[in-house]
């Protein structure tokens, strides 16, 4: 999943030190600058834990789990607020979206920072998939202004 950060002013290679900084142990990416926008790809987690998949809320799935460095719900969102506290120190005038990999929500850019705002609640919704005959979660991209602060 590309993870983009677009800086209306400001010094993009600054926050990816930054960041590297705050990420140290937890997290690691691939930063590629360009212009005034950052691309994170891949992001993962530092250490291997048990895997279920990206799906927002708890797991409904049981038995044995995969082991690996992928993040899921909890670790996107905190992966998020280090991304925000990385642009609020920098008093970056940015925005930063993610582009989910879900079939549902493919295409769309799911926001984690707009209009200079962090954005500070993250929800989901379940929706009906044919292909599944299933409820399957989506993450709801953040176009309501009340998600953020």
């Amino acid at each position: 999943m590309a993870y983009t950060v677009k800086f209306k002013a400001g010094e993009p290679a600054r926050f990816v030190r930054l960041l590297e900084v705050l990420v140290e142990g937890t997290f690691t990416f691939q930063a590629t600058v360009s212009g005034e926008s950052v691309v994170l790809k891949p992001v993962r987690l530092v250490a291997p834990k048990p895997y279920c998949g990206q799906h927002p809320g708890e797991c409904l799935a049981g038995g044995p789990k995969k082991k690996g460095r992928w993040l899921e719900w909890d670790d996107w969102v905190a992966f998020h607020g280090v991304v925000n506290d990385a642009l609020d120190a920098m008093h970056a005038d940015a925005d930063a979206w993610t582009n989910p990999a879900e079939r549902l929500a493919q295409g769309k850019k799911m926001f984690v920072r707009k209009d200079n705002r962090r954005r500070v609640h993250f929800e989901w919704e379940e929706e009906w998939d044919d292909r599944l005959s299933q409820g399957v979660r989506v993450w709801n991209p953040g176009l309501d202004s009340s998600q953020y602060s």
